[in-house]
């Protein structure tokens, strides 16, 4: 009994590292975004950068909740599955994002910017964030003021501040106010009435999925990761521009788009197109896994 047990616990493990490994690829992403599915690559995007993270820094596996409900189901409880390297937390500390694999960020980027054409990817809001720190003093001032008298004391200033606060690490990207100045062009927030007829910044605490998931809206409105924490998506994509900014930002020039012939070996070239709101099939057997892995 003990054999077939320990036997069955090796299957899973076995598995499990499979199941990770075909999960950490950017097949599935690719597809998403040639079918202009953006909210899904949203999400796919935020599991891509987890999963390879808690792999390289934690050197863990980070499992996918349906795992993680089969592991449980086999008796194999919290304390095991950390003993054996298996990982239940999907969420990344400061630290952990501080240390994100370059590569996965880069390439992750690199696809949004050319499924997009340049409207979509955390360069490119590098890149506006860049304007803004190069914007006139006179509408730096502006939007300090605004925000100070707005809220009676400059909350979205205060809050970046805060999240900067005690860490040198973001001594290099951006002073709060040029980070408001960043959210707004990105349309994260907006200037508006309140129902009590107060005009100040409104969107603040906006759940990810009432964003613009489509080509109107603001450029770089997207990706955002909310490391789990959907109120907060602002705040950690200032973790992941920081990151690419110390892994080597520089404006380039959009690459164009693979065609899906060249990206993937299951490309039907006989199949219709897919239109934005059409899913993409993600039947296909996954692909190549990445160089690292």
């Amino acid at each position: 009994m003990g054999i077939l047990i320990g036997l069955a616990i090796a299957i899973i493990i076995i598995f499990s590292v499979f199941w990770y490994k075909q999960g950490t690829s950017t097949n599935k992403l690719r597809i998403l975004l040639a079918a202009r599915n953006w909210k899904a690559a949203n999400n796919e995007t935020e599991r891509l950068i987890t999963l390879n993270t808690a792999r390289i820094v934690r050197g863990e596996i980070a499992l996918q909740d349906s795992f993680r409900k089969l592991l449980n189901y086999f008796g194999i409880s919290y304390g095991m599955a950390s003993k054996l390297k298996l990982t239940y937390s999907h969420r990344l500390s400061r630290e952990e994002m501080n240390q994100i694999p370059c590569n996965i960020l880069h390439e992750i980027d690199q696809l949004w910017v050319q499924y997009s054409n340049g409207h979509f990817g955390f360069s490119i809001q590098l890149d506006i964030l860049e304007e803004c720190q190069k914007a006139d003093d006179w509408k730096k001032k502006e939007v300090q003021e605004f925000d100070r008298n707005s809220s009676g004391y400059g909350i979205q200033c205060a809050m970046v501040q805060s999240y900067f606060q005690g860490s040198s690490y973001f001594a290099s990207l951006a002073d709060p106010v040029e980070v408001v100045m960043l959210w707004e062009r990105l349309g994260w927030i907006t200037r508006g009435y309140t129902p009590d007829g107060r005009y100040t910044y409104l969107g603040r605490r906006r759940p990810p999925y009432e964003l613009n998931y489509s080509l109107s809206a603001p450029k770089g409105q997207l990706p955002v990761y909310d490391n789990l924490d959907a109120t907060l998506y602002d705040l950690y994509t200032l973790s992941i521009l920081q990151r690419l900014k110390d892994c080597g930002h520089s404006v380039t020039s959009i690459p164009e788009a693979p065609s899906p012939s060249l990206q993937s070996p299951f490309f039907n070239p006989n199949s219709q197109p897919l239109s934005p709101d059409q899913p993409p099939s993600l039947d296909q057997p996954p692909g190549p896994d990445y160089p690292f892995l």
